[in-house]
């Protein structure tokens, strides 16, 4: 994920009933193939000492919407087992990980038409 580009954690992550078999669940009678509901997760961890040139942990991305909790916890406790007490992980905006793009068309929309206005007025 490049900064500044909108990644998206659509349903369109496609799973096969093998797929979920091998993960332990019973595969369904049919062979369709069904969608995974995606969340956009971010984790940020502070580090305790900052002396050692320890850095900010910062991970993002997208996991299952069933997942969502224990890959937080265990996110958060492998970063304090690390020394990063301050470590919190959030869902982040809705599924999109990075709504710079977004954000940013909305503001220059905003400012074409505020010219425009003026321009053809």
């Amino acid at each position: 994920m490049w900064p500044g580009s909108s990644v998206k954690c659509t349903p369109t992550n496609w799973v096969t009933a093998e797929w979920v078999h091998k993960l332990g669940h019973p595969p369904p009678s049919t062979g369709s193939r069904f969608n995974v509901e995606m969340r956009c997760l971010k984790m940020v961890a502070t580090p305790d000492d900052k002396s050692f040139g320890n850095t900010v942990d910062t991970l993002k991305g997208c996991v299952p919407k069933a997942q969502v909790d224990s890959v937080c916890l265990g996110l958060v406790a492998i970063e304090r087992a690390r020394g990063h007490s301050d470590a919190r992980c959030f869902i982040c905006n809705g599924n999109d990980c990075n709504s710079a793009i977004n954000i940013s068309i909305g503001i220059y929309t905003y400012l074409l038409s505020v010219i425009l206005f003026f321009v053809l007025r």
